[in-house]
């Protein structure tokens, strides 16, 4: 099976269900969609490992200053102690890519950390790059899903 990723609530759906794409091996516990983190702010969506908090901001465009700072509000309103910030989007300035690392926050860019397309084991579900011939996890040949963003 094929999905294809057109939108931004296809971005959030992918990474609901496969939260490795931007937290890689860390255990997952729990993972929340549009949570309401203070009474200002809604998130995307928050992935709760053994020892991490990791708030993800996503945008289907450029990155923009407004939502690097955005992302940003979001850490520092978070009433965990150890948060990461993620933000997800389709392109970014270099100057603002370096802004965002300089501010404490993982930046994901579609075709450039994230491939354009991925597969989905079979067997241990593990999302992994389109051109491999193998899941490198588990090393399954079995695909459950193809993405294509």
């Amino acid at each position: 099976m094929i999905k294809r990723v057109i939108n931004e609530f296809d971005i959030h759906e992918v990474l609901l269900n496969f939260p490795e794409i931007v937290v890689g091996d860390a255990p997952i516990t729990r993972v929340h969609h549009e949570f309401r983190e203070s009474e200002k702010s809604r998130v995307d969506i928050i992935i709760e490992s053994e020892d991490k908090h990791y708030i993800v901001e996503i945008k289907n465009r450029e990155l923009t200053y407004d939502d690097i700072m955005q992302a940003r509000r979001y850490i520092l309103e978070s009433r965990n102690n150890n948060v990461v910030g993620v933000i997800v989007g389709r392109s970014i300035k270099e100057e603002l890519k370096r802004l965002a690392e300089n501010l404490g926050l993982k930046v994901f860019i579609i075709g450039e950390n994230i491939p354009r397309q991925l597969k989905i084991c079979g067997d241990c579900k593990h999302p992994y790059p389109y051109h491999l011939k193998s899941c490198p996890k588990c090393g399954s040949k079995i695909v459950e899903l193809e993405i294509h963003f």
